[in-house]
């Protein structure tokens, strides 16, 4: 299959062997991430979805090379395009273990125009090919309160690239990376129980050992989160689940295209503030 990459260096994998077009078109879930880890990181609850599963396929999309990341040890004196390609490595390993239908690498370098905001265009169009040829039901990806730029400048192209397709999945979702999201209100997060397979989620994480090994405990933080968000979920009732992954729904922007991200997530820190306040002024009641 040729697929028009926009960056020279893109590339597909295919875990399984099967024809590149065959595996796009089997997808129902699509992961966009930034970084090679974002997937396996924030979105237990889609690779669990399609792990064994005959009906349900998850292909991942990584848009940058990962060349900024930081090293340590054993990859200390890796440079850059060193770092480049064991980040690939570890993703490609990712895919196996996950089952995955398909990765697309977009290769977009970490330093460059893209990936810091300047021209989104490159992103936006391989984006809208993807989707065009996978036409998943699922879609998840980063969610508008990140804190990482490059999760931002994602979670945006992500958006326009729907727009433009007037594409709307049954479900579009962005997961918890570099910002917690319990402090959204419950009513206003999606919740999913992550507690089976963490054997699996954790070798999946565990792949990343350029990351964990280069000084960055990712693995223990976000299953620790995860657990915590399980024990901390409801204050008056038992735990229901080992582990629990938050979510910010982003299905509002594609049904209102004329909705502004930034209002979008200002509204549900509006609500925040205002369940704050009315805690506090009714003496605790809420």
């Amino acid at each position: 299959m040729s697929f028009p990459f926009q960056h020279p260096k893109g590339c597909f994998f295919v875990p399984d062997g099967a024809e590149p077009e065959a595996a796009l078109q089997r997808t129902t879930h699509l992961g966009i991430g930034a970084h090679p880890d974002d997937l396996e990181f924030m979105g237990w609850h889609p690779i669990l979805q399609c792990l064994h599963q005959e009906e349900n396929h998850l292909t991942g999309v990584i848009t940058s090379d990962g060349r900024s990341s930081p090293r340590s040890g054993l990859y200390a004196r890796h440079s850059d395009d060193e770092m480049v390609q064991v980040r690939l490595r570890e993703q490609q390993h990712a895919a196996v273990s996950g089952e995955y239908a398909a990765t697309l690498s977009l290769m977009f370098e970490e330093t460059g125009p893209v990936m810091g905001g300047q021209d989104s265009e490159p992103l936006i169009a391989d984006l809208m090919e993807i989707v065009r040829r996978t036409q998943p039901r699922v879609i998840f990806t980063h969610n508008l309160c990140d804190r990482h730029p490059h999760h931002i400048v994602v979670v945006l192209a992500v958006v326009e690239a729907l727009r433009r397709l007037s594409y709307t999945p049954e479900e579009f979702y962005g997961g918890e990376a570099w910002r917690s999201l319990d402090w959204m209100n419950p009513a206003d997060r999606l919740h999913f129980d992550v507690s089976e397979h963490q054997n699996m989620t954790a070798a999946l994480m565990g792949v990343y050992d350029s990351q964990i090994t280069g000084g960055k405990r990712y693995d223990q933080a976000t299953a620790g989160r995860k657990r915590a968000n399980a024990t901390y979920s409801d204050p008056f009732h038992s735990d229901d689940s080992s582990a629990l992954e938050y979510a910010m729904d982003l299905m509002p922007l594609l049904k209102d295209p004329q909705l502004k991200p930034e209002d979008y997530a200002a509204s549900l820190v509006e609500n925040f503030l205002q369940d704050v306040k009315t805690r506090l002024t009714s003496g605790g009641k809420a």
